[in-house]
């Protein structure tokens, strides 16, 4: 599970971060770490770090895997191929190619928790 934190900012280093707690010792809870075990007390965020920066302002973050599932059924359709509907067709595969395979990627996929 994630969770996206509206209106906080990136920390610069663990001591800025709302996920740091100090007892009994130095512990991120988004890492699940021991800072001082695996990254000792310095001035910069680690390279674990699991915080990810999104830019702001940004537009609608959308699920791109579920649209492409949409455009799977869409192409199903007897129209996809029949040569009367040629438009069908190309905005389709226009849809598909230009404005969801080629987006920005915001947050990376993660794996389905079982």
């Amino acid at each position: 599970m994630s969770v996206f934190v509206k209106g906080m900012e990136m920390p610069n280093r663990c001591f800025e971060c709302i996920f740091l707690t100090t007892a009994p010792n130095f512990f991120c809870l988004a890492g699940k770490r021991d800072l001082c075990a695996e990254h000792g007390i310095n001035i910069s965020r680690p390279d674990w770090c699991p915080l990810v920066d999104v830019k702001t302002p940004h537009g609608r973050l959308i699920d791109a895997d579920e649209l492409m599932k949409d455009i799977a059924e869409l192409k199903k359709s007897p129209w996809y191929n029949a040569e009367n509907h040629a438009f069908y067709k190309e905005a389709v595969d226009i849809i598909e190619s230009l404005c969801i395979k080629k987006a920005l990627t915001v947050i990376e996929a993660e794996e389905e928790e079982k």
